[in-house]
């Protein structure tokens, strides 16, 4: 996760599902998309709320998102963008 919170990078070793915390991203929504670190072609996984920056809130929510590999990947970059 960068010092401002505001990007994160996870590195999968293998096809997997995880669950992230996306309010550690410092945004109201993160972008997320998935990068193949064999020959760096892009996939798009969406945008999500992250439970950050809610009006009328002090705390955050707590969000968390399952994501899954892409399909025949033998491992993965997935990175989330604050937007």
């Amino acid at each position: 996760r960068s010092i401002d919170g505001d990007w994160a990078i996870i590195y999968l070793s293998s096809p997997c599902n995880v669950q992230i915390h996306l309010d550690k991203i410092a945004a109201r929504q993160a972008r997320a998309r998935w990068i193949n670190p064999q020959d760096g072609s892009e996939k798009d996984a969406g945008i999500f709320p992250t439970g950050n920056l809610l009006e009328g809130k002090i705390f955050p929510d707590a969000k968390k998102q399952w994501f899954s590999t892409p399909d025949f990947w033998e491992d993965a970059l997935l990175i989330l963008d604050g937007v």
